[in-house]
């Protein structure tokens, strides 16, 4: 059986997870259960644990117990944290474990939404990771923000969301607004009192259907965003 490091920030990252991901997928087909684990993920979960950890999922509509999805999302994070890490993992991450756990952090949940290969085709990303550049990493993944190939408003929150709390550690500035049209997606940051502001990052991508053209913006006061 594989042993698997332990991600030393899970109980300050569940949280997180679980606004960021939620209970169910209402965008694709993927059948999900609680914190965005899905039937295949769990399936791969409960062979890395130790036999009779976790129930066989097997009905898409009846998941395991808010416990045991859980358990499985605890044991997927830590073999995400052991590839990233573990120079012989065939998803080695060079230079993840030398950035700041805030910088892990929003990699690992990225890993955890897209898989954890992601990074496979992400050079620009790696590259960041290698030269410690936490800032360029994060915002690498701001145009990730993609389901079925074609960009969402709600993952382009998650990204930001994430990519500003990377920025806040760093001191750099946070994106305010973000501006999605039919053709992509464009991050900006206010720039007066005016309302005025200034593109950080952006990207081409067709909308997805169930994602409605417009801006997002984020209230500074509360850090809450909304249209």
């Amino acid at each position: 059986m594989e042993e698997l490091k332990t991600y030393p920030r899970w109980a300050e990252f569940l949280p997180h997870l679980l606004r960021m991901e939620g209970r169910g997928d209402d965008v694709t087909d993927v059948p999900t259960g609680l914190a965005g684990m899905t039937m295949k993920t769990y399936g791969a979960m409960r062979k890395k644990l130790p036999k009779g950890t976790l129930p066989a999922w097997t009905d898409k509509d009846k998941p395991p117990s808010d416990e045991k999805i859980l358990s499985a999302s605890n044991a997927y994070a830590n073999s995400i944290y052991s590839d990233y890490s573990t120079p012989n993992s065939s998803n080695y991450l060079e230079g993840f474990t030398d950035l700041p756990s805030v910088t892990q952090d929003m990699i690992l949940s990225s890993a955890y939404n897209m898989g954890e290969g992601f990074h496979k085709k992400a050079p620009s990303f790696t590259k960041a990771v290698k030269d410690n550049n936490s800032m360029e990493a994060a915002n690498q993944l701001l145009d990730t923000a993609n389901t079925e190939n074609a960009a969402s408003m709600g993952l382009a929150r998650r990204r930001a969301q994430e990519r500003n709390a990377v920025a806040k550690f760093l001191g750099q500035p946070l994106i305010d607004d973000i501006v999605q049209t039919d053709v992509g997606v464009d991050y900006r940051t206010s720039v007066n009192d005016l309302g005025e502001s200034e593109s950080l990052f952006s990207y081409v991508k067709p909308r997805h259907h169930t994602s409605p053209a417009g801006v997002m913006k984020r209230n500074p006061k509360t850090g809450v965003w909304s249209r």
